[in-house]
């Protein structure tokens, strides 16, 4: 956990923030993370934690769903399509990739990194990879992305269905309240960061991407198993 401060700290600090992003905007992400992170060891937070257990456990009534599985990838791969929808992007392809892989890469470092040093038991107790949630930081990630591309009304739309897979993480008790509350700082936080850092991918990689490049993306179904898989090619 305290390696992924020290990332974020050298990162802030030798990079300048792009008109898009001011200092302001990073408060509430990183709020939530330490907010989240301050409930793993809070015994007022634990006790919370344990009546909206409690409280998922009799909505639920052993009904699980988990479509959450799915709909977190759904945000981010909004991001990347939702132009051809006639919704005007901010960003042409080539930088909505660009946005995309940075903002995973991140997300995926930081968000594995201290499921493995916290060690925090999942509410169903099947293993020690409970904070923060993985599926609410891929989620909210998106919903950053579509909203700093496409304005706050699809910000808003996206934010809602992020939300969505939070509380489904909960009430398929797979995570605890603080869990998602800090899967949503590390998520917003992870898009942030990839924006700022764009500047600088563009002049490293100005050969290789171009605003006339395209994206495909194949989407498939397994009807006989229990997974979606797809695939993205990005042509130049």
């Amino acid at each position: 956990m305290k390696l992924f401060f020290v990332f974020l700290s050298v990162i802030i600090l030798n990079f300048h923030v792009s008109a898009q992003e001011k200092w302001t905007d990073f408060i509430l992400p990183v709020s939530l993370v330490a907010i989240g992170s301050y409930g793993v060891n809070s015994s007022s937070f634990h006790s919370l934690n344990s009546d909206i257990k409690d409280i998922m456990e009799d909505l639920r009534d052993g009904d699980y769903m988990n479509f959450d599985d799915y709909l977190q990838y759904f945000p981010a791969i909004s991001s990347l399509f939702l132009e051809y929808t006639g919704v005007p992007s901010e960003y042409n392809v080539s930088q909505r990739l660009l946005l995309t892989l940075t903002s995973v890469v991140i997300l995926r470092a930081s968000v594995t990194l201290t499921k493995d040093n916290v060690a925090e038991k999942r509410p169903d107790f099947s293993a020690k990879t409970s904070f923060p949630s993985g599926h609410t930081a891929t989620a909210f990630m998106g919903a950053e992305l579509i909203r700093q591309e496409y304005g706050l009304c699809w910000g808003l739309a996206a934010y809602t269905m992020a939300t969505g897979v939070a509380f489904m993480r909960l009430y398929n008790e797979r995570h605890w309240f603080n869990d998602v509350i800090a899967g949503a700082g590390f998520g917003i936080l992870s898009a942030k960061l990839a924006h700022l850092l764009l500047p600088l991918e563009e002049r490293l990689f100005k050969s290789v991407f171009s605003s006339k490049a395209s994206i495909t993306f194949l989407p498939s179904y397994n009807y006989g198993g229990t997974y979606l898989s797809f695939s993205l090619k990005y042509q130049l």
